[in-house]
């Protein structure tokens, strides 16, 4: 007695077969996404080495954020004539010409983003012993309270 042995070949095609050919479709997809990526992530760090390369050249540290725009209100005869803004330090000069010294003044300055809302208010003031005399100018120099979001400072004395 022999016994013969069966091989039973299925049928190809079904819906298991269509999922094992897909295999390599993905693995191929997902190296060209990988490999689309690692370049992308290249040309970005060459980008930021040329701007760094760059910004070094005109001596800029750190991010650039946009000018901040100073304005000198003109107020009465006691004016601020000039003023300057550097590194978070405001600097004044306030000039006297009224026909007489004056005793007591202030220095206000605000802190205004771009919508026009004030981030920031602040003055000083002088008493008699830190008067200005009639025709005389004085300098003062205050710091900023830091703020990103200042697009201009207003100036005046009064």
């Amino acid at each position: 007695m022999t016994e013969e042995t069966k091989v039973v070949i299925t049928e190809k095609g079904g819906v298991g077969w269509f999922f094992f050919s897909m295999i390599p479709a993905a693995l191929a997809g997902a190296a060209l996404m990988w490999l689309a990526f690692y370049t992308g992530v290249l040309d970005w760090q060459k980008t930021r080495r040329i701007e760094g390369r760059m910004d070094a050249r005109v001596g800029v540290r750190g991010e650039l954020t946009a000018p901040v725009d100073l304005i000198i209100r003109k107020t009465g005869c006691l004016q601020v004539s000039r003023a300057y803004l550097d590194d978070g330090k405001l600097t004044t000069y306030t000039t006297n010409s009224c026909p007489s010294d004056s005793g007591y003044w202030e220095l206000h300055w605000n802190q205004i983003s771009p919508d026009g809302t004030v981030i920031a208010t602040r003055y000083e003031n002088w008493s008699a012993s830190e008067g200005i005399s009639s025709g005389a100018t004085v300098e003062g120099t205050f710091d900023l309270k830091e703020d990103s979001r200042t697009a201009k400072v207003i100036v005046w004395a009064k």
